[in-house]
């Protein structure tokens, strides 16, 4: 047996045997690379798809990423970045595989092969931008790396192989029109290992379609903002290789990132409360979670040596740091609602807040930032309406059955405003179907005015705004006027606001001075009532009625024939428009309520095709068809002026519509021939039709970039209208759900002073194609906002109610933008009735030319509702100082 050594050796050996390096032990371990995913994945990830159909804006808000070409020949391609900094250089890539999930818009129509290419140096630093689809300054379009500060290294959408992108690709996938689910792309290993090796060469990837050439070949993954599920995101998932010592390294660095992301996400919240006066409960709901975030930092200081066990801990804890100052940023609405009330003695259970009518209210409580005042403001002309919104806030309780009243308002003399003539109607949201560049992406949108609903229930989590619409009369006094309106609720203490209104000492004309041409269509609103409903309870009457509060002309567009009866037994030919207006005393109505356009009917090569004839043969029925028009026209004492024939809806054949056009001007040259025929000729550069047509009505876009020639034309006694549907979308004005209602209004007010079209046209009114019922639910309801093939809120101005029409937020905007031209249109009268008198109308003439800073073009313009409204004081203060200087009160003319 042999001896033990003596303790002495024993301490000599275990110091050799320490003093030698232990063989580090490699190991594989996958990471994962993926925007939002669980805590131990790493959140770095840069996605945008680039759009050549409209080059200059940046899509990297949407919920998909397209690569492709679409049915009608336009072109995509989607960028993509995973970061790969968290990991050590030392790090040894084994396998990287990117997973991208089919989605909406579609699959291609034919097997092709899709691309993945490094994008070159030249190209980095592409920002993804936040935007759904209109331009940003500095964020990556298809024309730009950068808007308006860089641009791609070889050309638009990234083209040039040799300076754009590096070839060969690093990955390809096959793809067919039965593509459902994950696609994989298996990336070469050497490229993802440079890019771990120096993050500095990592600038993406540019994904593209290999057999784009073929129209419809159109691939749409989820992307990286997709709210449907964060698992279905973009993702990488790398199989690397690291000894212990790396591995350490690499929990560490998660480690210390998983901490900066959560005192990033603190820092903001703590931002966020400080905006809005850092309600009490916040500061101290803040201070908890800092205490706690510090806690966890300094275990992990302290922490001997770094796995994937310690990892998990930290990460578990600066996630329940990140999602509890997550909840207290969507709460502070909440909080400020609490704070507001306890200020005044008053209960916490709700609070009552005011927004203004040209701003978006939307569901959730965390997406409101209105204030709590204990009164609102309003001021008005006489004969006019204007609306305010008061928003319900639940803070500590649901407010079930919540309903409001209304007291008289009380103004000079003894006068007064009835409450019969304010309308408090909670605001209706609709769901997002096919959003036009919504800013910030939302499921459910302010949309119709629920006139019909008498209480409602609010949860907490939500709000709910009611419109309160207050309409003066012609004789209404001006002066300052007082009530109250008081919201009450099961087992909820009544809450109440002071209203102030203003009256100005002038009227909204009656007459419509901003000519309009809208289409009506009694069939689709038979189509939700049924016909006898439609006529027994004065539907259509409704429906007029609701057109013309809103100051727009009642008539018909796309029918061959408004009012009267049918022409001819030809088939198809039996098109008659709005056939509740037959006799003359309808149109006389309609005269005497302001109403100042009327269109005798509408001449499209479709309506020959639909009755088997050329357009040579059906011309000269629709003339006939027209005589009969004009003649209940004339049995009305309609002007001439005021008269108009519609042909060839956006048509290109502009020989035929040249000859059409000639025909019906001889037969009638005292009535107006208007088209919106893509002919920019405007009458004065010698096109096909330019001695035949008389109005011309581009899209806005066009109208701005031919003003020499509109002017030309209007020399020569042409006018030149104009229109907006389904385009332009952002950021032109235009009508859709997902903008703010600001815009609809600075279109119809402001933009149509500075440009000054002679008319605007609108391709419908109640497009509700396809709908049969009316709304039946509140207040997310079941109306789909958009008529085929527009975006949403396009076509559909007014919505079906369970007892007839009913308002929308924009439609509301719209008749407000219409009365602000009105103010235009006073200022401007009285302005040369006092220049004739030689009276100083220096102030008048400045406000006339639209301020730069409400409106410089149409796509660049205020939506501070505030800066609006003070425009309105200001005109509505010198059209009093006219008046007075006038020292006249004589009706408007």
């Amino acid at each position: 047996m042999r001896d033990s050594l003596p303790p002495a050796g024993l301490s000599v050996m275990l110091a050799v045997l320490l003093s030698i390096p232990a063989a580090a032990t490699a190991e594989a371990i996958t990471v994962v690379v993926q925007r939002g995913g669980d805590t131990t994945t790493v959140d770095d990830v840069a996605d945008v798809h680039l759009y050549a159909g409209i080059p200059g804006h940046n899509y990297g808000g949407f919920h998909y990423l397209a690569a492709g070409t679409n049915v009608v020949n336009e072109s995509y391609i989607a960028l993509l970045r995973f970061g790969l900094e968290a990991l050590p250089p030392p790090a040894t890539v084994l396998q990287a595989t990117m997973y991208l999930r089919t989605c909406w818009p579609q699959t291609p129509s034919s097997p092709c092969l899709v691309d993945a290419h490094p994008i070159s140096s030249g190209n980095a630093g592409w920002v993804e931008g936040e935007a759904r689809g209109y331009a940003v300054a500095g964020a990556a379009c298809w024309n730009a790396r950068a808007r308006g500060e860089a641009q791609w290294i070889g050309g638009a959408g990234l083209a040039n192989a040799d300076a754009d992108y590096s070839l060969p690709p690093i990955a390809t996938a096959t793809i067919s029109p039965e593509q459902t689910g994950w696609i994989a792309f298996e990336l070469a290993r050497e490229a993802v290992q440079r890019w771990v090796s120096d993050p500095n060469t990592n600038t993406g990837m540019r994904l593209s379609v290999r057999g784009a050439q073929k129209v419809g070949n159109l691939l749409g993954v989820h992307s990286s903002e997709s709210a449907e599920a964060p698992e279905l995101r973009p993702k990488l998932v790398l199989k690397v290789e690291m000894d212990d010592n790396v591995q350490a390294e690499y929990w560490e660095r998660r480690a210390e990132r998983l901490i900066a992301e959560a005192a990033e996400q603190l820092r903001r919240a703590a931002t966020a409360a400080a905006e809005v006066g850092s309600p009490e409960r916040a500061q101290t709901r803040l201070g908890r979670l800092t205490g706690q975030l510090d806690e966890t930092r300094q275990a992990a200081r302290a922490a001997d040596r770094w796995d994937g066990d310690e990892l998990e801990r930290i990460a578990t804890q600066t996630s329940d740091v990140k999602r509890a100052a997550d909840r207290l940023v969507r709460r502070l609405p909440v909080l400020r609602a609490v704070a507001a009330n306890a200020a005044r003695g008053l209960p916490t259970d709700f609070a009552l807040s005011v927004a203004d009518s040209m701003e978006h209210v939307m569901h959730p409580v965390e997406r409101f930032t209105g204030d709590f005042p204990d009164r609102l403001q309003l001021s008005l002309a006489r004969n006019e309406f204007e609306a305010v919104q008061v928003v319900i806030v639940p803070a500590d309780r649901p407010v079930r059955a919540a309903a409001w009243h209304v007291t008289d308002l009380r103004g000079p003399g003894g006068a007064t405003i009835p409450a019969e003539d304010i309308r408090v109607s909670p605001v209706g949201y609709a769901r997002s179907h096919k959003p036009a560049g919504s800013r910030e992406p939302a499921d459910w949108w302010p949309c119709p005015i629920l006139d019909f609903v008498d209480t409602i229930d609010v949860d907490p989590g939500t709000v709910q705004p009611l419109w309160m619409l207050l309409r003066t009369r012609e004789e209404t006094r001006a002066g300052l006027y007082r009530g109250k309106l008081t919201v009450t609720g099961d087992g909820v203490e009544p809450k109440s606001l002071v209203l102030r209104v203003r009256v100005f000492d002038f009227a909204v004309p009656v007459e419509q001075h901003l000519k309009t041409l809208c289409h009506l269509s009694e069939t689709h609103s038979n189509n939700v009532y049924g016909d006898d409903r439609h006529k027994e309870e004065g539907l259509a009457e409704h429906m007029f009625q609701t057109v013309l509060d809103h100051r727009l002309a009642v008539a018909n567009l796309y029918n061959m024939q408004s009012g009267t009866g049918q022409i001819g037994p030809q088939k198809g030919l039996n098109s008659i428009g709005l056939p509740s207006i037959a006799e003359p005393e309808d149109l006389r109505r309609l005269w005497e309520a302001g109403s100042r356009w009327w269109n005798l009917g509408y001449l499209h090569p479709v309506y020959a095709e639909r009755a088997g004839m050329t357009i040579d043969e059906i011309t000269p029925i629709f003339i006939e068809m027209m005589r009969e028009a004009l003649a209940l026209a004339d049995a009305a004492g309609w002007p001439h002026e005021n008269l108009g024939i519609y042909l060839y809806d956006e048509a290109h054949t502009l020989d035929e519509l040249g000859r059409v056009a000639a025909q019906v001007k001889s037969a009638f040259p005292d009535v107006t021939i208007m088209t919106t025929a893509y002919d920019t000729s405007f009458g004065v550069r010698g096109g096909p039709i330019d001695n035949s047509v008389d109005a011309w009505c581009p899209l806005t876009p066009s109208f701005l970039g031919e003003l020499p020639t509109i002017q030309e034309a209007r020399e020569v006694g042409k006018e030149v209208w104009w229109y907006v549907a389904c385009g332009p979308r952002e950021p032109h004005l235009n009508f859709f759900v997902q903008q703010q209602p600001i815009c609809a209004r600075l279109l119809m007010g402001a933009a149509a002073q500075k440009y000054k079209p002679d008319g605007f046209l609108y391709y419908y009114v109640n497009g509700w194609s396809g709908y049969q019922k009316p709304i039946s639910s509140w207040p997310l309801t079941d109306w789909a906002p958009f008529y085929q093939p527009g975006p949403d809120g396009d076509g559909q101005l007014i919505c079906p109610g369970p007892e007839g029409p009913v308002s929308t937020v924009v439609f509301e905007s719209i008749r407000d933008g219409l009365e602000d031209y009105e103010y235009y249109w006073l200022l401007s009268d009285l302005a040369m009735r006092a220049r004739e008198k030689g009276l100083d109308v220096s102030a008048a003439e400045r406000l006339l030319e639209v301020s730069t800073d409400l409106l410089s073009s149409l796509t660049v313009y205020t939506e501070e509702p505030r800066r609006l409204r003070a425009e309105r004081e200001a005109i509505a203060a010198e059209i009093e100082r006219l008046q007075r200087c006038l020292n006249t009160h004589e009706p408007a003319r």
